[in-house]
Parts: C-alpha cells; sequence; structure tokens
C-alpha cells in the first residue's frame, strides 16, 4: 500500500528556526510520520483515501521550550500530534 500525505503548510507561531533547523524538523517529522503509520497502521476511515483541509495540532510549545529543544525531538512531537489529529483525534477528521 502507498501512502501520499501532503502538508501544504505547517505554522509555529513564535518559533524562528535556521534553515539548517528547518530541514531537521523536516526529516524528523517525515520520519516519525513513516513510523507511525508503519506500526500503528492507517486508520480505518483513511483506508479508502480522503482529504483534511485544517488539521489542528493539539500541541502547545513556547518559543523558549522549542529554541531549548532539538528540532529532530520538537518534529517528532508534531509527527505524533499530526498522527493523533488523522486517527480523528484533538479536533482531526476526515473529508471523504
Amino acid at each position: 500500500m502507498n501512502i501520499n500525505l501532503q502538508i501544504d503548510r505547517l505554522i509555529l507561531n513564535g518559533i524562528d528556526l535556521s534553515p539548517s533547523q528547518r530541514r531537521r524538523l523536516q526529516v524528523a517529522i517525515e520520519g516519525e510520520l513513516a513510523h507511525l503509520l508503519t506500526v500503528q497502521g492507517l486508520p480505518a476511515d483513511w483506508q479508502a483515501g480522503g482529504t483534511i483541509a485544517n488539521l489542528p495540532a493539539n500541541l502547545t510549545v513556547t518559543p523558549a521550550q522549542a529554541s531549548a529543544q532539538d528540532p529532530s525531538s520538537l518534529g517528532q512531537q508534531i509527527a505524533q500530534s499530526i498522527y493523533t489529529g488523522l486517527r480523528g483525534g484533538a479536533g482531526g477528521g476526515l473529508n471523504p
């Protein structure tokens, strides 16, 4: 099974990352989402495909916490929050 997940925009309010930190964050999000989808699987509602226009990630990180945290660790947290939203938690849900 192939899964194509496209994130058009990720907004991190008040968090300033250098280009290299943004790339590390992106790699961490992609890797953790791939891991979660491989280990925990695709939610049943997604078996036939669909879209989500807006998925709020229920994750609160202050700018101070983000600057003290490794971008890879932050990326894993963001990916876990996205996956929770895909499963229908934290306000997420499928629009077939």
